[in-house]
């Protein structure tokens, strides 16, 4: 793909892409569910709620499909559809498309749609002290949960409702901090135009609240709702990932981060949950213990559980929602988890930030040792032979990035294991889950 494009003609095409007349509208179908699954699943289509491009900030939207695929772009922009952007693509092969070279107007949501599955999509921002990486999700829910925001020290965090549909959609906005439920009015039926999105600042609505777990109950219509974190330049993106009863985390800590696990339980009871940890060395089982309340949450410090690399696996009794969020001075990465272990993953957006550390991370929590086989990817197919790496039962493994080229990573073994990737500069770190492919 055109990588030079991020690194050397980001300004450029910034420049382009604005003065640029707008096109026509194109009438297009944008799919419609209704699972209440969330974005771990490789699908037909994507929803990326939350992707920006201007003077300073650039955008990779990345793709990565198992099969030969035709894909297409939308960009809805104040209710009628701005601008597609169409991309073929062979089977395995990956592509991180520059959003600067589309549009380059700020924040700009976009449907990406494939004419076959399994596929997915998953965007990278990139700037000056500014590294975010997230999944786009394949469902539209009436109930999204999103927990691991905090507005403490001015820190802001956006609620980004991204409406890719021609009918209006109405949602109402929960908030529970560490005050308890927290009524505001204006988050109260929120009107979201069809083909259109609505940012919420939350730090606006409420400041200085250490923890908050933002629930969006749809009225009317759907949408697709991303969490921001600002820490300093830096940035952090984040979705629902649904609920479940066990949640594992290749990705917690990496560098100098402090991170910490956000759990929210919607349900009417409350939850007793189990924190397991695995090092390079094996696991340690039942690490810490605690119990989230009926509608309530908890935010976890994940510092100090073990030395060097390490992953961690959540059990709880009940459905719980969790993200790990990682803090530093001026840096901030979030993660959702993976709820199930499979034997093959997508990872979109891997290694495609040429000028950054990048590494893939994996966790075989079961019982037996694994070999993961993983394969680096551009828009040509794939980069080099496949690379293995053996990851014994109950243990976590890192692989240092070989970026050259690469736009995104495909990982499989002969048993269930789970996936993510980081990528760190030395102001700035992201981290992002992968995706599993179904059997």
């Amino acid at each position: 793909m055109r990588r030079a494009l991020v690194v050397v003609l980001i300004g450029t095409l910034a420049m382009a892409a604005w003065l640029a007349p707008a096109p026509e509208p194109v009438a297009v179908d944008l799919p419609v569910t209704t699972t209440t699954a969330g974005p771990a699943v490789a699908s037909s289509f994507s929803n990326c709620a939350w992707a920006i491009a201007d003077d300073t900030r650039e955008t990779l939207v990345s793709i990565v499909t198992l099969i030969d695929v035709d894909v297409q772009l939308t960009f809805p922009v104040a209710g009628e559809i701005r601008e597609t952007y169409p991309e073929s693509l062979p089977g395995p092969g990956a592509s991180a498309i520059p959003l600067s070279s589309i549009l380059s107007l700020g924040v700009s949501p976009s449907v990406v749609e494939f004419t076959d599955a399994p596929a997915t999509a998953g965007v990278v921002a990139l700037g000056e002290g500014l590294l975010a990486a997230d999944l786009c999700p394949s469902s539209a829910s009436k109930v999204w949960v999103l927990p691991g925001g905090s507005t403490v020290q001015d820190r802001p965090l956006d609620l980004q409702l991204f409406n890719p549909f021609p009918d209006d959609a109405l949602v109402t906005v929960e908030v529970i901090s560490e005050e308890g439920f927290e009524p505001a009015p204006e988050l109260e039926r929120v009107s979201v135009p069809g083909r259109s999105w609505r940012t919420l600042a939350l730090g606006d609505v409420l400041p200085f609240r250490q923890r908050l777990s933002v629930t969006v109950q749809t009225e009317q219509g759907r949408i697709i709702p991303a969490m921001v974190q600002t820490s300093g330049t830096d940035q952090a993106i984040w979705t629902d990932v649904g609920r479940s009863e066990v949640w594992e985390f290749p990705l917690v800590a990496v560098g100098e981060l402090e991170p910490f696990l956000a759990i929210a339980n919607g349900g009417p009871l409350e939850v007793t949950y189990t924190l397991d940890v695995f090092t390079i060395d094996g696991p340690v089982e039942g690490a810490l213990e605690g119990l989230v309340p009926a509608a309530g949450h908890d935010r976890i410090s994940l510092g100090g559980l073990a030395e060097g690399e390490y992953a961690v696996r959540l059990r709880a009794d009940g459905p719980v929602s969790a993200v790990v969020v990682a803090e530093g001075e001026g840096q901030v990465a979030a993660t959702s988890g993976a709820p199930l272990a499979a034997r093959q993953w997508m990872l979109p957006g891997a290694g495609a930030t040429s000028a950054t550390r990048s590494s893939l991370w994996f966790l075989n929590s079961g019982p037996d040792p694994l070999t993961v086989t993983f394969q680096l990817l551009d828009a040509g197919g794939t980069v080099e032979n496949p690379a293995k790496i053996t990851v014994p039962a109950g243990t976590v493994r890192s692989v240092a990035l070989d970026q050259v080229g690469v736009s995104g990573v495909i990982a499989e073994s002969t048993g269930p294991f789970s996936a993510a990737w980081s990528a760190e500069t030395d102001g700035a770190t992201a981290y992002s889950s992968g995706v599993p492919i179904g059997e």
